[in-house]
């Protein structure tokens, strides 16, 4: 065995003093140190990959509940819209056959006026029955 060692003489006293150690105990004592600190590091680096792996969940769970919640949002404004457009397709096609109505009903009466007033001048005779059924056939149309 390797022994490292170190000797003085006391003069004052007439002693000599010596200490020593042997190299093979600070190889064990190294290694020994050098287990725990491995241990350490390893533990630590578990730590580390154990919060950076559960943050990554929460991060992935809060990520997908929000977009779960803003696809429900969107889903909402989505079904709204539809609605409001087709109500405003129904606002609008009873505007239009109440306008088309009107319209062609005035032209209908009109029309009647005048084949009234061409029949009285010319004495002409004219299907009543036949304006009349197209009359009411519109009005049954709108």
């Amino acid at each position: 065995m390797t022994k490292l060692s170190y000797a003085a003489w006391l003069d004052k006293w007439e002693w000599m003093i010596g200490t020593g150690l042997y190299i093979e105990d600070v190889a064990q004592e190294v290694a020994v140190l050098r287990a725990a600190i491995d241990k350490n590091i390893e533990t630590t680096m578990f730590s580390i990959v154990t919060i950076f792996a559960v943050t990554v969940a929460v991060i992935i769970v809060l990520t997908l509940a929000i977009n779960w919640h803003e696809h429900k949002l969107a889903d909402k404004n989505l079904k709204e819209l539809a609605h409001k457009t087709v109500m405003f397709q129904e606002d609008e096609r009873k505007h239009l056959a109440r306008e088309l109505h009107d319209g062609v009903n005035q032209l209908l009466v009109s029309s009647k006026c005048h084949l009234e007033l061409s029949i009285l001048e010319m004495s002409m005779s004219v299907r009543w029955g036949t304006l009349s059924s197209l009359n009411h056939r519109c009005r049954k149309l709108s």
